[in-house]
């Protein structure tokens, strides 16, 4: 309904942290899989507390680098860095991940010296399988990254492919400033608001001028300006223009890396490009790991009417990175798409139980009541919207279209009334104004706000084709002209 913001990476750490509640229903194992692998976040023991950003920086290259060896599954950044600081025994973390072996270690940088202390542990028998100290200058980290993967391979007698070789062996930048610049830019771009995205942005350009062939810093600008298109913090079309022209520039550095095919993947999908779907299939190919590919590419499938296939990828991406909010959220998007509401719901609450104030979830939670008739439902959710929002725009608009669908047509037009005398400082887009006009049968003023979306360059108008209540205008000459023209299926 694009009653959301859609943020298609990853919400923060710090705004999970505080609400951080591993699933209770994900089920124990009778055995774990010990080529199912979680790295926990590396111990901070650095004398200057500024390092932080490189404790965390390397604990997410090593996951990338373990996550290049094919025969092991590597849980996401996003689900590990929850047990940052975490007291809980390496059973209970196995359990909830269902994961049967867990890497972790401690990071410490003094001047231009590292040591990191890293151990393999298997879950089921609580045993090490492998321990190593580092002791090398800070332009040997990639060597030590390396290396760590080669073992905890050998330690769970996984065969390095030649390809995965390659992806171990690679060495991003010889240049350490440029390296731990990238790394501050990381850290703010996982922090996600408007000012952190622009921070990370500044650092990747920094980065950039000493290594101006660092790929992962070109992505990493690429990625900042897809989310601040998504959040509206800049306007649609630059962001992703933006996007576009720093995916080309890390792909032309990089045609072997994952996260600039994803990049890139994303870009093209906002210009309706067919050719998406090979970026994606070529990032899965490079790292079946990378949990954001698959969440992005079964975005696309699920746009382009594939439902069932959109399905499996997104259930993929949600066992790669279990605990992400923004991933359980969207498998309860298919679910709904796919008339599963049941499921849909537990997906949509399973996310606001990892995160309480993700204000996505609600949305779609909305959504999926609409779809159900559930219009009290709706209301309740609709109060939740506001206390965290305080977005009262976007609240008044959803109650108008809850109380037109309910049949409440006094209701539902006094209500819009009053939102259109508010101030709209942020296109939030038309979708709830749409199902507004639909249900109270003006369908001329629902299409020409989906003409209006079009031109404005919105991704999600995909939905129309499936989704039951935009059903009295999905024949219309207009409407199917634009559904073609986005690659929907008809």
């Amino acid at each position: 309904m694009n009653l959301r913001v859609r943020d298609p990476m990853q919400p923060t750490d710090r705004a999970r942290s505080k609400t951080f509640i591993p699933p209770a229903f994900t089920p124990a194992q009778p055995t774990l899989d010990t080529h199912r692998v979680a790295v926990l976040p590396f111990a901070n023991f650095s004398p200057d507390a500024k390092d932080e950003y490189f404790a965390d920086g390397i604990t997410e290259e090593i996951i990338s680098t373990v996550s290049g060896i094919r025969g092991l599954s590597v849980i996401s950044r996003t689900s590990v860095m929850g047990y940052k600081g975490t007291t809980k025994r390496v059973k209970e973390i196995g359990r909830e991940l269902d994961v049967g072996s867990i890497l972790e270690g401690s990071f410490r940088k003094a001047g231009n010296r590292i040591r990191i202390t890293t151990q393999l542990i298997d879950v089921a028998g609580d045993k090490h399988l492998w321990a190593q100290n580092y002791d090398r200058e800070l332009d040997d980290v990639f060597a030590v990254q390396s290396d760590i993967a080669r073992q905890v391979a050998n330690a769970l007698r996984v065969k390095i492919l030649p390809l995965d070789q390659a992806h171990i062996d690679k060495t991003p930048t010889r240049n350490p400033e440029a390296h731990a610049l990238y790394l501050k830019g990381r850290y703010h771009w996982n922090q996600r608001s408007e000012e952190s995205l622009l921070k990370a942005i500044e650092e990747y350009q920094a980065a950039i001028k000493l290594d101006p062939d660092y790929a992962l810093a070109y992505s990493g600008i690429a990625d900042s300006y897809t989310v601040l298109g998504d959040h509206n913090y800049v306007p649609y079309a630059e962001a992703f223009s933006k996007c576009k022209e720093y995916a080309l520039k890390a792909v032309e550095r990089d045609e072997g890396s994952a996260e600039a095919h994803t990049s890139l993947a994303i870009a093209i999908c906002q210009e309706r490009d067919s050719s998406a779907e090979a970026e994606f299939e070529k990032a899965i190919e490079l790292n079946p790991s990378y949990a954001t590919a698959h969440h992005w590419h079964a975005i696309l499938l699920l746009h382009t009417g594939r439902r069932e296939a959109a399905l499996q990828e997104a259930l993929t991406a949600q066992k790669l990175d279990p605990l992400s909010p923004m991933i359980a959220d969207f498998v309860g998007i298919v679910y709904d798409a796919l008339g599963r509401y049941d499921q849909a719901e537990r997906q949509h609450f399973r996310a606001l139980d990892m995160q309480t104030d993700f204000l996505a979830a609600i949305g779609n939670l909305i959504s999926t009541y609409w779809h159900e008739r559930k219009f009290a439902d709706v209301e309740r959710q609709a109060e939740a919207y506001l206390r965290i929002s305080k977005d009262e725009l976007v609240n008044k608009v959803g109650l108008a279209a809850n109380y037109a669908l309910a049949g409440k047509e006094m209701e539902a037009r006094r209500t819009m009334a009053e939102a259109e005398a508010m101030p709209d400082p942020t296109h939030h887009g038309d979708g709830l104004r749409m199902i507004y006009h639909i249900a109270l049968g003006e369908l001329e003023k629902a299409v020409e706000l989906i003409e209006g979306e079009y031109a404005r360059g919105a991704d999600w108008l995909g939905e129309i084709a499936y989704d039951p209540l935009y059903a009295a205008v999905r024949n219309d000459p207009r409407v199917k002209s634009i559904l073609r023209k986005v690659g929907a299926a008809l």
